[in-house]
């Protein structure tokens, strides 16, 4: 049985409050549905079919 390789951890600076509000969110949301597409195609292949997260 082989382990489960850790999950890849993505950050992000983005604007959540403020006058830019409105684009911290948009860009936050569009990193977590890539993060979801990636994720159920299996991972990211090049390193080992880790997951993100």
């Amino acid at each position: 049985m082989r382990a489960q390789p850790k999950p890849i951890r993505i950050g992000a600076i983005s604007p959540l409050t403020g006058a830019l509000t409105y684009n911290g969110t948009q860009a936050q949301a569009g990193i977590r549905f890539a993060v979801d597409i990636i994720n159920k195609a299996g991972g990211i292949k090049s390193m080992g079919a880790r997951r993100s997260k």
